[in-house]
């Protein structure tokens, strides 16, 4: 990089730098903050901006460096590494803050120029090579997800995105609580047909008392014994019946045989 006289640096306004190459890039894969491997890694190599053209005839990648201060662009001693990260490397800047004879011949420049737009003052010189592998990694595991980066509304993006995890939310509690009333309504449901089957079971018992009372004993297996119980049931009753009617008659008879005397004395 070729020393200078110092500038001042011009003042900006408008959108920011990043979102500007983002909506250049649109139609590729744009990833901001884009580096070369995880963070736990010791050392990295991070551009500002990279992107990829969605073209299989054509392809290429692009590495940005942005710079908002003459003091930050004279210091700048790593951007040389970027190269190897992508086709085309430029340096983004306000108007006026960087020169095309302070860059090498095969580093682009692009200027920021009014509230949104961009110029190419110097396009980047194509260099092949294929996709860094680290970088490739990094782009698959961690940042797949922001070629669907959003320039014109970050705030009604991320407001979406909590919108999104408050929906999910709401639809966990309500889900637990369906799950919770209908898990209430079987077990009250089960209480109930347990209450009346321990009820019926406990006449059964009143039931058993009472037949072994008048001498029927309740024997067999669960299955079996009621079938017996009510034959001899039938058979005890009707014994029982009989001797009562008979008892009856013989009372009868002597009732009458003691009035016939009281009338023939």
């Amino acid at each position: 990089m070729t020393t200078k006289k110092a500038k001042k640096a011009p003042a900006f306004t408008g959108l920011p730098l990043i979102e500007r190459l983002a909506t250049k890039h649109s139609g590729d894969l744009f990833v901001p903050e884009c580096k070369d491997g995880g963070t736990q890694q010791r050392h990295h190599i991070r551009l500002d901006a990279w992107a990829m053209a969605r073209s299989w005839a054509h392809p290429c990648t692009y590495g940005y460096e942005i710079k908002m201060s003459r003091s930050d662009f004279m210091r700048d001693e790593k951007w040389p590494a970027y190269l190897a990260l992508c086709n085309r490397f430029s340096f983004v800047a306000p108007k006026g803050l960087i020169s095309q004879e302070e860059l090498p011949p095969e580093v682009g420049l692009i200027e920021a120029i009014g509230a949104k737009r961009l110029i190419t003052r110097r396009k980047a010189a194509h260099r092949e090579g294929d996709l860094d592998l680290s970088l490739a990694r990094y782009l698959l595991m961690c940042r797949v997800v922001v070629k669907d980066y959003e320039v014109e509304d970050k705030l009604g993006y991320w407001q979406a995105w909590l919108d999104d995890q408050a929906k999910r939310k709401d639809m966990g509690y309500h889900v637990a609580r369906v799950t919770q009333e209908k898990y209430t309504r079987d077990v009250v449901a089960v209480q109930v047909k347990n209450d009346r089957l321990e009820a019926e079971v406990a006449q059964l018992a009143e039931v058993k008392r009472y037949l072994e009372g008048l001498g029927i004993k309740v024997r067999g297996d669960q299955y079996s014994w009621r079938t017996r119980t009510v034959d001899e049931l039938r058979h005890k009753l009707g014994q029982e019946l009989l001797t009562q009617m008979q008892g009856a008659i013989e009372s009868l008879d002597k009732w009458l045989a003691g009035e016939a005397e009281g009338e023939s004395s």
